[in-house]
């Protein structure tokens, strides 16, 4: 009630567009649409400093935030001011304006008391929020069109890359990389028809219009962005259709390029500083890629509060928050180096070597899915369509983890905790055992080494040493009641029932319908008891959910 009093004022003074003292203008604002309110009339005597800071966060200007560690009794009006002018940065970099909310109260402690005080703060600012950002030249708009700008470029690189290495005559490379981009595309054709599978025939041809035409990472940002509902044809919302999208690329071009660009670097006679700074900020890139799904998925709110024994690693002090991020963006980027060396130097031996372990080693996580009955995707997608999109699923993740070290899959619907660590200690084992093998190559006069293999072992030892310092230093970072769940042998379908069986709210315990049928059959007749006796109340109340 209040919130949408707010937002009705706030289009009201968008209107009027006032060209001087817009501060004070809205500050007079707000406190004539808090004067309707009797509870806000108490706060605003009690907390001076609370109409400022609300007229300030409703300007909605971007600029960086100020620290502010003043408690809620002590908060002058000017500390007040500061506090809501950090609004708009946190909605800017946070991936939906739930969880820019959620940074925005957990940085500044005053604002984590008026939470804890007042239930109505948090879906006040959450309702103020959303009509903040949609209106906002550098949400929405700026989230749009910086991913479509980022992707039609990138798709203009690779063109142009293979073209030019068809012009020099290896046609081995400029096949590799225009495969890599016929995967990319076919996989993301595949979600996009998973996705809306039920939905009228012009929504999925514009949806495969908005994929081929290069707009689809821009799009689905400025979705993501917007909080805009999944339709009842969807199967993903659409905070994770952009996570999906975006980790494919990852697993599509990221990764084989990364290989590319060291196996060409470690060829090459004149390896120079400005080919090796490339490859470092293109592994920085795919970290920073890898760490924000991460991270935007664990400061959740309602993640947090549906799955709070496995959302929640990354701490709230604001600095911790920080150090945890850039933790994971150099660990996802060394682990990067790390395989794309050791991949490289296995192409260099025999390619085919590279092409049997990796196999065989998605072969054996796929035999531990099938064996724990944990198969199929999570997504209710059935038929030969649900198994395609498993397989790719899980082909996808097991990639991504063993080259970035992704943190996010560890979760068991994905790889499960144990597994994920399995995997980064393989990962790591993998990798030296490449430069073992090429190392024995040379020694047996096999083929010409590219590179001294000591200056081999050197480089791999160094960055393994560095992978492990930074992860120790992450995991120091994190919240300890969380370590565990690097070692969690629960699988998918445990994971998804025990939103059920745990008893959390009726959302997310009826939401359980929403998955895929197979992870949930155990607690079948369960969830019907439970529904069947719920039904008529959820019919009268209507909930939103």
């Amino acid at each position: 009630m209040i919130g949408a009093s707010l937002v009705e004022m706030w289009q009201d003074y968008n209107e009027q567009k006032p060209t001087s003292r817009r501060s004070d203008f809205m500050a007079e604002k707000v406190l004539d649409t808090f004067t309707e309110f009797k509870s806000m009339r108490e706060m605003t005597r009690k907390h001076p400093m609370f109409v400022p800071m609300m007229a300030r966060a409703m300007m909605n200007t971007l600029r960086p935030g100020k620290k502010v560690e003043t408690r809620l009794a002590l908060l002058s009006v000017d500390e007040g001011r500061r506090i809501g002018s950090s609004l708009a940065s946190a909605l800017a970099t946070g991936l939906t304006t739930r969880a820019g909310v959620d940074e925005w109260i957990v940085t500044f402690p005053a604002l984590g008391e008026l939470d804890e005080e007042h239930a109505w703060f948090r879906p006040m600012t959450e309702v103020v929020a959303e009509v903040l950002l949609k209106g906002a030249s550098w949400g929405v708009k700026l989230r749009l069109y910086t991913g479509a700008g980022l992707s039609i470029m990138d798709l203009i690189s690779d063109c142009t890359m293979v073209n030019l290495y068809f012009k020099k005559g290896e046609a081995e490379t400029a096949l590799s990389l225009l495969a890599m981009v016929c995967v990319c595309l076919l996989g993301q054709l595949i979600f996009v028809f998973a996705q809306n599978r039920k939905a009228p025939g012009r929504v999925l041809a514009k949806e495969v219009l908005i994929l081929l035409s290069g707009l689809k990472p821009g799009v689905d940002a400025a979705r993501a962005a917007s909080g805009i509902e999944m339709e009842a044809y969807n199967v993903m919302d659409s905070g994770l259709e952009l996570t999906v999208m975006r980790m494919f690329e990852v697993f599509s071009e990221a990764i084989p390029g990364s290989i590319l660009q060291m196996l060409a670097y470690i060829r090459s006679e004149d390896r120079s500083p400005l080919a090796a700074t490339s490859i470092i900020i293109s592994a920085l890139t795919t970290g920073f890629t890898s760490a924000s799904f991460c991270f935007d998925f664990d400061v959740d709110p309602k993640r947090r509060a549906k799955s709070s024994d496995f959302y929640g690693y990354i701490p709230d002090e604001p600095l911790r928050r920080s150090l945890t991020f850039a933790c994971m963006i150099l660990n996802s980027s060394l682990l990067l180096l790390i395989r794309s060396v050791s991949a490289a130097l296995l192409i260099l031996v025999d390619k085919n070597l590279l092409i049997a372990y990796m196999a065989g080693d998605i072969a054996l996580f796929l035999v531990v899915k099938v064996a724990r009955r944990d198969f199929y995707w999570h997504v209710p997608v059935y038929g030969p369509l649900g198994v395609c999109l498993a397989v790719i699923a899980r082909v996808v993740s097991k990639v991504v983890v063993d080259f970035t070290g992704s943190i996010q899959y560890r979760i068991a619907t994905e790889l499960g905790g144990a597994y994920w660590t399995f995997s980064m200690f393989m990962a790591l084992a993998a990798s030296t055992a490449s430069v073992a093998v090429y190392a024995d190559g040379h020694k047996d006069n096999e083929f010409q080494a590219e590179i001294d293999p000591e200056v081999a072992y050197a480089v791999v030892g160094v960055l393994i040493g560095a992978w492990l310092v930074v992860f120790i230093v992450f995991l120091f970072l994190t919240k300890k009641k969380y370590r565990r769940t690097f070692f969690s042998l629960r699988t998918g379908n445990q994971f998804i029932q025990d939103n059920f069986l745990k008893g959390g709210g009726d959302e997310a315990r009826a939401g359980l319908v929403n998955y895929n049928k197979y992870k949930w059959l155990a607690v079948r007749q369960d969830v019907k008891q439970y529904i069947d006796g719920n039904w008529t109340k959820w019919e009268q109340e209507k909930p939103s959910w």
